[in-house]
């Protein structure tokens, strides 16, 4: 006979018991409802359950990971509405795909049709700050994760080991390595997605 664990156990008494308490007079009162601690419980539950090696793995009872998942989306439709139409319907992502918003604009501007929504272009960049973490706001610029990347980059490399007085030989053809102007990071992309949205909002009024 399986014993469920102390914490899991208390846990999943609670989620009983919140979800019991709740009546239909609660809503005829207009009583504001917050059901926030009960998906943070959730979430806890998740974690405990997901390690290695959980007493109660959260693998062998998906019907509760259905129920539990469907309680908490109809939970935020009725205490956080309004952010969960923000995760839903805001275009941030298109932050990390520059090449493809810049392909969309360009088709939008040879399309007669299309020309008067190319100011959604500019809404959507002003939502490229939302990509940000609260935790960490400035994790995109490249002055923050480029040190990061080219730790993480490295790691993975094995390094030709010198020895002392050694001097590196450059590779065949660096001397004649050129720029291109085609070949531009991901932040130029971005300023120039903003050059854009200024030049649309000068040339709009004209229109």
């Amino acid at each position: 006979m399986f014993v469920c664990p102390e914490e899991e156990s208390i846990l999943t008494s609670s989620f009983v018991s919140s979800l019991s308490a709740l009546s239909i007079k609660q809503v005829e009162n207009k009583e504001v409802f917050d059901f926030r601690p009960l998906r943070l419980d959730w979430l806890r539950l998740q974690a405990y359950s997901s390690v290695n090696k959980a007493p109660l793995a959260i693998k062998d009872y998906p019907d509760l990971a259905k129920v539990m998942n469907t309680i908490q989306f109809h939970t935020r439709l009725v205490d956080n509405l309004g952010e969960l139409l923000h995760e839903t319907s805001e275009l941030s992502m298109l932050c990390f795909y520059p090449r493809v918003l810049e392909k969309m604009f360009s088709q939008s501007c040879e399309e007669p049709t299309v020309k008067r929504c190319l100011m959604a272009f500019p809404y959507v960049c002003s939502e490229f700050s939302d990509c940000g973490n609260p935790l960490c706001p400035e994790e995109l610029l490249a002055k923050h994760s480029a040190k990061a990347i080219s730790t993480a980059h490295n790691k993975k490399l094995k390094k030709a080991v010198y020895k002392k007085g050694e001097v590196q030989k450059e590779k065949p053809g660096a001397e004649s390595l050129r720029k291109d102007r085609a070949v531009v990071t991901k932040s130029t992309y971005t300023a120039s997605l903003h050059t854009m949205s200024s030049y649309i909002n000068m040339d709009i009024p004209r229109m």
